[in-house]
């Protein structure tokens, strides 16, 4: 989580959000200055600090490690009395399960029982298919859940889960609240705050475009447009690994996700 004057940052994994933390970071701590911001630094005009929150956890109740992805119910009561807007970074579901499948951390599970129910079910694992991974990762929802307990009929994957902890007002109600009427009920308006979404797919464009809204200017900013990515894993583009069964699949996982940003049903 990074808290700056002017906005919080929430960080989903594997969205490009390292990078866009990265930046973010480089320009309010000025470690790419231009000569207008040395400038402005040489007539005491400094840019406004950024801080990094290193928060527990609390999507992994098997965790007790610390990290960068804090949620919203974690946000400081005293930034949320401020104005500072809540942004974030969100990937087309279908690049980010092809992304996690490709990034391969699921394989070095420490968790021998786990490990036991997945080759229970998949003879062959840790050697899956892309379609048998998300069958699979069907499996982790248990885990993410914490004893949580859904509404009858609502199925949800590790993924949309996730979405809710990270970005619910009392996710942990919100969680065992949410159905498939979300939109409609009141329950968007009760647990969702506001959020700026950037998405990974134009992050340079879109991390650019959102910064000169809170007053960067252009000559500062301009090398943001031609940042490199870090941490790519797709070896291969991600739609080689979408075939009909499998594009159900996501669909069907993620129809939470897809009910709040339709336009990527569209992409494959």
């Amino acid at each position: 989580m990074l808290i700056t004057d002017d906005f919080i940052m929430l960080n989903i994994p594997k969205t490009a959000s390292t990078f866009a933390r990265d930046v973010i970071k480089k320009i309010y701590r000025g470690e790419k200055e231009t000569k207008l911001v040395k400038g402005m630094r040489k007539f005491g005009v400094e840019l406004s600090p950024v801080k990094e929150l290193l928060l527990p956890n609390i999507k992994k109740s098997y965790s007790n490690a610390v990290d960068q992805h804090g949620i919203y119910d974690q946000i400081p009561k005293k930034y949320l009395q401020t104005n500072r807007q809540i942004i974030s970074v969100i990937r087309n579901p279908f690049s980010a399960w092809v992304s996690r499948y490709t990034f391969e951390s699921w394989k070095k599970n420490q968790f021998p029982e786990r490990v036991l129910e997945n080759k229970k079910h998949f003879p062959n694992y840790p050697n899956l298919s892309f379609e048998e991974y998300l069958e699979c990762m069907k499996l982790e929802k248990k885990y993410i859940l914490q004893g949580l307990e859904l509404k009858p009929g609502v199925e949800l994957s590790g993924t949309s889960i996730q979405f809710l902890q990270i970005f619910c007002k009392n996710h942990k109600e919100a969680i065992q609240n949410i159905d498939h009427d979300f939109m409609e009920n009141g329950f968007y308006e009760k647990y969702f705050p506001n959020v700026k979404f950037l998405k990974t797919e134009n992050i340079n464009q879109d991390l650019y475009d959102y910064l000169l809204t809170v007053g960067f200017r252009k000559k500062e900013i301009n090398w943001v447009l031609s940042e490199e990515k870090v941490r790519v894993s797709n070896k291969k583009p991600w739609q080689e690994f979408i075939t009909s069964e499998s594009k159900q699949q996501i669909i069907e996982n993620e129809w939470l996700f897809f009910k709040l940003f339709p336009e990527y049903l569209e992409t494959v």
